[in-house]
């Protein structure tokens, strides 16, 4: 600070930092590393953090001779990759102790939004349920994306099977295994792809945004693939969340494929997810200030200015779709939102609606401020109608954008062929309230349609539509038509109001009867 001595005014210019922006793209690496520069057993507690691959030997030591850490990581800043953080694995434990010690070093960083385990690769028989731990852990943190390798030197159908082994939102898996380039010489054997791929999210991150599918990008470093993926492969792996990485002439080897290992519509692709990750990240980092504030109608004016600022930089950025921003989303924290008894309870609810440039649906995020932190919960909700013609996107009205609770749960295919008893849609009301679902229809992707008769769906209640003929109770409703098929991967049921508006979409794979022993899986 200069001093003054005559009195009078004075001007500074002063700069302000700009403010730290959220950053994407930031993989954590869970793998095995040699014994230099390590001698006590805390620093399996002290994550590295790499900003170059020349690091990794400085900070990791020499790359063990087995194992497939250090080609993960160099793939990663071979790809355009700016910073990952390493954990490592203690391994004097069993594997799924080392991958739990390491998860546990990982949770508290804030920094990080991606999870790479290459390791784990190396016990096949292991590999599943460490996979299946990883998967649990970007869902509990709620603010980070595993990507997980395929089994080695698996075929489509080992793949399909290890796909029915993982249960998660915030995961994708990849397949098949890469060969590549360890500096001017050509690696012996094939490693996992998971590190490439992180490198890619983040240069696409760098390029787009987090909104732009980290797909049809080129692999860089990468000089052949352990199986060739033909488009028949292609057709069976992608319906149910298996990522290809496919050779093409003249266009090198690409990922062609972005979509996660979730069962739920809302969140079928990459982007989606990884869009409402890093908007609950920024909401985490920015909106914390909120507790402990007193709770009026100058917090909630508070709070809706600070999120509508948020979301209108995406909308501008084009991680939203529509011609305005009432289109593209909207922000509700008021007496609706937070009625007496939530405000008793010491919390704050705000409501989002996001609409996402892929798919077209929006997706209701509900927002709670309370002493324990924020707490951030999303569902997929029902599509705006389409402007009249001649209008140019007007202000629709918040109820316009809000969520039907009715969901298709389950279907109950039938093989290919004449249709059977056992053919079956249910859907369930997720809401509080009875539900009128008389004049709704469900079809299928051949147009063949069922109107509810005069019908209420109490809460939680759920009924089972059947395509055979029968007597319809509170509980099963009948087609008696035996005409709607959903007997193959990505068929589809649809639900619509009985305005005709699209209520819900589920799409049909075999994963649901696999991992359900009486198949009636409840999303």
């Amino acid at each position: 600070m200069p001093t003054y001595l005559t009195p009078g005014v004075y001007r500074e210019d002063v700069f302000l930092p700009p403010a730290e922006e959220l950053r994407t793209g930031v993989p954590a690496f869970l793998g095995y590393t040699t014994e230099v520069g390590y001698t006590e057993a805390e620093d399996f507690d002290i994550p590295q953090t790499l900003m170059l691959w020349s690091q990794f030997e400085e900070k990791l030591g020499t790359p063990p001779e087995e194992g497939y850490l250090a080609g993960a990581v160099r793939g990663f800043f071979e790809n355009g990759g700016e910073i990952c953080i390493v954990v490592r694995l203690d391994d004097t434990l069993s594997p799924q102790d080392a991958l739990r010690k390491g998860l546990e070093v990982l949770e508290p960083l804030n920094t990080v939004d991606l999870v790479c385990a290459p390791d784990i690769m190396a016990t096949p028989e292991q590999a599943a349920v460490l996979q299946q731990m990883v998967l649990e852990h970007c869902d509990d943190a709620g603010d980070r994306f595993a990507i997980l390798d395929s089994p080695p030197g698996a075929t489509v159908d080992e793949v399909l099977s290890r796909r029915r082994e993982l249960r998660g939102t915030n995961g994708a898996l990849y397949y098949p295994w890469i060969q590549v380039l360890e500096g001017e010489v050509v690696a012996e054997g094939f490693i996992p792809p998971c590190g490439h791929v992180a490198g890619v999210y983040a240069r696409s991150d760098q390029r787009i945004g987090v909104h732009k599918a980290p797909a049809n990008e080129v692999l860089e470093g990468v000089l052949d693939l352990e199986a060739g993926v033909t488009d028949a492969d292609q057709d069976r792996l992608n319906p149910v969340g298996v990522n290809c990485l496919r050779a093409f002439p003249g266009r090198g080897i690409r990922i062609w494929g972005a979509r996660t290992l979730s069962n739920d519509s809302a969140w079928t692709y990459v982007n989606v997810r990884r869009l409402f990750l890093t908007a609950g990240r920024w909401i985490e980092r920015n909106m914390t200030g909120v507790v402990f504030e007193p709770h009026d109608e100058r917090l909630w004016a508070r709070i809706v200015r600070e999120l509508t600022a948020y979301f209108n930089d995406l909308f501008q950025r084009g991680a939203l779709k529509g011609q305005t921003v009432q289109e593209a989303f909207y922000v509700k924290c008021n007496a609706e939102t937070n009625p007496p008894e939530v405000r008793d309870a010491g919390m704050v609810v705000t409501e989002i609606g996001l609409a996402p440039t892929v798919p077209g649906e929006f997706v209701v995020v509900r927002i709670i401020h309370g002493a324990s932190g924020v707490t951030i919960t999303a569902e997929p909700a029902e599509p705006t109608a389409p402007s009249a013609p001649g209008r140019r996107g007007g202000r629709r009205r918040i109820e316009d954008l809000m969520p039907s609770l009715v969901r298709i749960t389950h279907i109950e295919y039938n093989p290919s062929g004449p249709d059977l008893a056992g053919e079956c849609v249910i859907v369930k009301n997720l809401g509080g309230v009875p539900v009128d679902l008389t004049k709704w229809t469900l079809s299928d992707l051949s147009r063949h349609v069922f109107e509810f008769p005069r019908f209420f769906l109490a809460p939680g209640a759920s009924v089972w539509v059947w395509t055979k003929r029968g007597n319809n109770t509170s509980t099963d409703l009948y087609w008696g038509r035996g005409v709607a098929v959903w007997s193959n991967i990505g068929d589809r049921a649809y639900l619509r109001d009985g305005k005709g508006k699209l209520v819900y979409v589920y799409t049909y794979t075999p994963i649901d009867d696999l991992l359900s022993a009486n198949n009636q899986l409840t999303n």
